[in-house]
């Protein structure tokens, strides 16, 4: 029996994920988290030993031996909930339950915590084709604004064209994706976080890089439409997942990530919301990491597209014009607002690079 948490999921989603309440004796909660308390059975055909975890301090052994049936539901955790451990084997779990105990010997709750050091990066649940789902909503204003530009199947259809980006871009496309390959760098190992999906090649420009160096990318994406087209135009050997998730709450542990990317989304989002997805894309980011945000900025007095695209910019992006009047800064946590390495402006001001130290 192991008695598995999760700090940032409801009671009953944690259900929903796990998949089977034949192997659940219990749930609740405590200042731990939510919490299901499960019997982890036996593979047909495995070896009978089984172990499992018992609550510190309980006069028994942290780790015991034990015997346990086999049971037809026997992958209770094969779909581990949000971010946490994928058993597709129990017979992994003794090692994964043994590392983590040993690594966390004070664990207070007696139970396993199964978003640990040991069983990330690699440990998100994908589909066969590299998708997560986690059943999040799309949020009202993405719905409200951006329905028939990101959402609808035929606006991703439509908008999925190099040259109108560019064109949306007034010619910068192109340009702008090369500055954000350059603040991330050449040789990208370990692993990469953009959030939000890009129309045009930067994704696979970014994932060629990173195959190149051994590295893997994790594209985060609250539109599942969205993630599907990211992963069309991919070559099916690429190393990238998409994570369907909201970047304002994303289901990843802290410090996952050696860098991450921002192309043009900030301005795409309330300020609570891009408050909330900085805040985020740092909190997941190594020490030592570095975030890199291409997006407007705040527009030269004597720029005309400062005149002849307010009105139109407006309505078709009615959060863009914060960007346009406040420095990003304003959005940071205080705790970052000093780690800005590098800002860079094009076009006249109309664009910028904000590269941040983690």
């Amino acid at each position: 029996m192991i008695q598995v948490y999760s700090h940032r999921i409801s009671r009953p989603r944690l259900m929903q994920i796990i998949g089977t309440r034949a192997c659940v004796e219990q749930t609740g909660s405590d200042r731990t988290g939510d919490y299901a308390t499960v019997q982890l059975h036996k593979l047909p055909g495995a070896n009978s030993s089984r172990r499992a975890v018992t609550p510190a301090g309980s006069g028994s052994s942290a780790l015991q031996s034990r015997q346990t049936r086999s049971h037809p539901r026997s992958h209770a955790l094969s779909n581990a909930f949000r971010y946490h451990a994928m058993i597709e084997n129990l017979d992994n779990a003794p090692a994964l339950i043994e590392a983590s105990v040993a690594k966390h010997p004070a664990t207070d709750h007696g139970g396993l915590v199964l978003d640990s050091d040991d069983l990330r990066p690699d440990s998100i649940p994908t589909t066969s084709d590299g998708i997560s789902d986690y059943g999040i909503p799309i949020p009202e204003y993405l719905r409200r604004v951006y329905s028939y530009f990101y959402i609808k199947p035929w606006a991703i259809r439509l908008f999925e064209r190099p040259w109108l980006v560019n064109l949306i871009l007034w010619g910068w496309y192109r340009n702008l994706g090369n500055a954000a390959l350059e603040a991330l760098g050449v040789k990208l190992r370990g692993a990469t976080i953009q959030i939000g999906c890009a129309y045009g090649d930067l994704t696979q420009r970014l994932a060629a890089q990173l195959s190149a160096a051994g590295g893997r990318l994790d594209v985060v994406d609250i539109v599942e439409g969205q993630l599907r087209n990211m992963k069309a135009k991919l070559d099916p050997k690429a190393p990238v997942r998409g994570l369907c998730m909201n970047s304002a709450d994303l289901k990843i542990p802290d410090a996952t990530y050696d860098r991450g990317l921002l192309f043009m989304l900030l301005h795409e989002m309330p300020q609570d919301v891009r408050a909330a997805t900085l805040n985020e894309a740092l909190r997941v980011i190594k020490p030592g990491g570095k975030l890199v945000i291409v997006d407007f900025a705040p527009c030269s007095r004597w720029h005309p597209l400062k005149y002849l695209w307010q009105v139109p910019l407006s309505v078709l992006e009615p959060f863009a014009p914060d960007i346009w009047t406040q420095p990003i800064e304003h959005w940071l946590p205080e705790s970052h607002r000093d780690k800005i390495v590098a800002k860079t402006f094009y076009f006249g001001r109309f664009y910028q690079r904000i590269v941040i130290e983690v």
